[in-house]
């Protein structure tokens, strides 16, 4: 398309037209076609990430943050490039890759926006919680929290408050507050299949602790009928057979 453009750019100055609006009109179109291609990589991503949202489908996901991993460009666009990878990774039980891979990303280094630094201590807490981190996961939800506090109110901001609102509870988890924990739940409804068996499973947790056993089952199995290909619903069902497996002893 650059090429195009500088092409149509000389034909039209050859017919006359001014140099000076011509130049213009070609920085124009260079800049334009730069910044498309800058977002190609999230472009690619959003159907892969509707797919995980609203089918809980992670290997489409797996495929493209894979594939682009691959492709050139600045360090600080190949670390954005590792968070989404380690997500990824993340929803298909790698969590020690996506762990390892999280922890070796320097987010201090390059500049990054501020957002982009918010996703990345989130999602540290998050694999920080799945993996038993809980006191280290806490730590990092904090730190997300006041980077997220200090962004000026925009779109991006906006997109992300749900998120950062809704893993409160783990916070909450993560310290043992699990009544706070569930109030937080309350006040942050899901809004897609996949917060949905995330709520699923954070509750179940809950209520193992809580020792509402009932409860726990219920929620266990939402996860593990509607989680799909998501690790999730392996899990859900892996807890599901060892809660019946202590009660069988028990009654034994």
């Amino acid at each position: 398309m650059v090429i195009l453009w500088i092409l149509w750019a000389l034909l039209v100055m050859d017919l006359g037209f001014p140099k000076v609006l011509t130049y213009i009109l070609m920085a124009v179109g260079i800049f334009v076609f730069s910044i498309a291609i800058s977002i190609s990589g999230d472009r690619l991503l959003k159907k892969p990430l509707e797919i995980l949202n609203q089918q809980c489908d992670p290997y489409p996901l797996l495929q493209e943050t894979t594939e682009q991993l691959g492709y050139r460009g600045t360090e600080a666009v190949k670390q954005v490039r590792n968070i989404n990878y380690a997500m990824a990774l993340r929803h298909i039980g790698e969590y020690s890759r996506a762990e390892m891979l999280l922890r070796s990303i320097n987010i201090d280094k390059y500049a990054l926006a501020p957002i982009t630094k918010v996703v990345y201590y989130n999602n540290l807490m998050d694999i920080c919680v799945l993996t038993g981190n809980l006191q280290e996961a806490r730590i990092w939800y904090e730190k997300t929290v006041r980077i997220f506090s200090d962004i000026k109110d925009g779109k991006q901001k906006k997109a992300l408050a749900r998120t950062v609102a809704q893993n409160r509870a783990w916070y909450c988890f993560a310290g043992g507050e699990y009544e706070q924990a569930l109030q937080t739940m309350e006040m942050n409804r899901p809004e897609n299949l996949l917060q949905q068996i995330e709520a699923a499973m954070l509750c179940g947790c809950i209520y193992l602790e809580m020792g509402r056993r009932d409860q726990a089952e219920q929620a266990l199995q939402f996860a593990a009928h509607n989680g799909n290909k998501l690790y999730a619903a392996q899990k859900a069902r892996n807890m599901l057979e060892e809660m019946t497996k202590t009660q069988e002893n028990g009654v034994t």
